[in-house]
């Protein structure tokens, strides 16, 4: 990608949102367009190597890339992380697992660009994405977990993540968008907050379809105010994408 945000407020904000509108999203193309957990994937796939072409090449709305494969693959870590449920994977062997394999995942990713550095940023390459797939799914299964194996709802579960969240935003300071270890916890807390979240605005009033479409007008609505329309929240770059902390 040519650009990639900067590791500002707006940042968090923005992929808070995310998170909400990739886990309605996720539902409502296999519950609402009836795609299932299983068959909704491959068109994910589709859709997310599209971004990734049109971001090479493409020159209106270059911010745009970056967030359009945030909820592409939210989506689709969604209905990943449901398709383990459907197959009878309990969440109590399905959170650590993905876990393991998330932390395995940032281990090789140190190892491999430790001879290339650069504390100063979070390389958006090819573990990037990886990581944040599997965050995705983690977020998923542990959001339902504390809402429905634990036995919290959706209210509860959502404040058991939004909690530390809120406090590892407050303190984290540089460390956020430099440190490995503290970016992808972040990340895993947003996305079960956010599984949490989408759950209950879908089960309530507005429903599943109504709450996707509020929540996909709003996180539009950032992207091409802080985004689109404007260019300081994004750091131009060279062949290799860096995510930066604020100047």
């Amino acid at each position: 990608m040519k650009y990639v945000p900067r590791i500002d407020k707006c940042y968090w904000s923005v992929l808070i949102v995310a998170s909400i509108v990739g886990a309605n999203a996720g539902d409502f193309l296999s519950d609402v367009v009836d795609l299932g957990h299983v068959s909704g994937l491959p068109f994910l796939a589709a859709v997310l190597l599209a971004i990734f072409t049109a971001a090479s090449f493409g020159r209106r709305a270059p911010g745009a890339y970056y967030w359009a494969a945030i909820i592409t693959i939210r989506a689709a870590a969604t209905n990943i992380g449901d398709c383990l449920h459907d197959f009878g994977i309990s969440f109590a062997a399905a959170v650590p697992a993905v876990a393991a394999l998330l932390v395995a995942v940032l281990v090789v990713w140190h190892v491999a660009e430790r001879r290339h550095s650069n504390a100063a940023a979070i390389p958006v390459d090819g573990f990037y994405w990886v990581s944040m797939t599997l965050a995705g799914i983690l977020g998923t299964l542990a959001g339902d977990a504390m809402s429905y194996a634990v036995g919290l709802g959706n209210l509860d579960a959502m404040l058991v993540f939004a909690v530390p969240l809120a406090a590892a935003l407050a303190l984290g300071g540089k460390s956020l968008s430099t440190w490995l270890a503290v970016y992808w916890p972040v990340i895993a807390l947003i996305r079960s907050a956010g599984t949490a979240a989408g759950d209950l605005l879908a089960h309530g009033p507005i429903g599943l379809v109504g709450s996707t479409a509020l929540t996909a007008a709003v996180f539009a609505g950032l992207v091409f105010a802080l985004y689109v329309r404007r260019r300081d929240h994004l750091v131009a770059v060279g062949s290799k994408a860096e995510l930066l902390p604020s100047a």
